[in-house]
């Protein structure tokens, strides 16, 4: 599983999924002009994660009617390209693009807490397949078989290690940044032959940020600090 391009992770563990009760917690709703922080003096409960990431309603919110203008929550999203901000693969050197998920299933009937929450993480990440092909009586038969995909431990290097646009606290992440991806870099490496360019790994980078992220500042995560970018929550 290690070496996929593609994998993900239940987390509906203790270590990772709780749950967290508090009064007076502002939460995100849906409004008619989009995200709304939205203060209450109701207690309301949270399905948090590690990296931040919550799924926050009054108690006893019934999903049969609606507030105002006002919808709650069924549905978050954290989308990011760095490995530090992920909940279950925070070793994976080669990621392009991880998402974790706190959903309630579609059409979902009841009262807020007592949902069905699933919490899942999934990431696209660089690999090398083999391709195996063979043509039998006209027609292309391929299969296709992981290969080691290791991060070559010399790629991906900048040129300049004293610019000012150099991330130090996390110099080898892959993810696009209008700061720090400034640097110039050698290719990416995997498995010592197969190279990706600055240019596509920034692009395919930035194509995912704009595509599936929308900024927001989430506030009261668990470790106390705030997060911007990459909040996804559709309607």
């Amino acid at each position: 599983m290690a070496n996929e391009g593609r994998v993900c992770e239940n987390l509906m563990t203790p270590s990772y999924l709780f749950t967290l009760t508090s009064v007076s917690r502002p939460f995100l709703a849906v409004g008619a002009v989009g995200l709304l922080e939205v203060s209450t003096t109701d207690d309301t409960t949270s399905f948090v994660l590690p990296n931040g990431l919550n799924l926050t309603n009054p108690n006893g919110y019934n999903t049969s009617y609606f507030r105002g203008i006002t919808g709650y929550m069924m549905m978050a999203a954290y989308g990011t390209g760095d490995p530090s901000e992920t909940v279950a693969f925070q070793d994976n050197d080669r990621l392009m693009w991880p998402m974790t998920i706190l959903r309630v299933p579609r059409d979902m009937t009841g009262v807020w807490p007592e949902f069905p929450v699933s919490a899942t993480e999934c990431t696209l990440s660089y690999c090398v397949n083999d391709y195996n092909s063979e043509v039998r009586n006209g027609t292309l038969y391929e299969r296709v078989t992981s290969a080691p995909s290791e991060r070559s431990a010399q790629s991906w290097q900048p040129y300049h290690l004293n610019s000012s646009h150099f991330d130090p606290n996390n110099p080898s992440r892959l993810e696009f940044s209008n700061i720090y991806s400034a640097v110039l870099r050698t290719d990416l490496q995997i498995e010592n032959g197969f190279n990706v360019s600055k240019l596509a790994v920034d692009g395919l980078s930035y194509f995912f940020q704009k595509t599936f992220t929308e900024a927001y500042s989430l506030k009261d995560r668990p470790n106390g600090t705030g997060a911007l970018g990459n909040m996804y929550y559709p309607s």
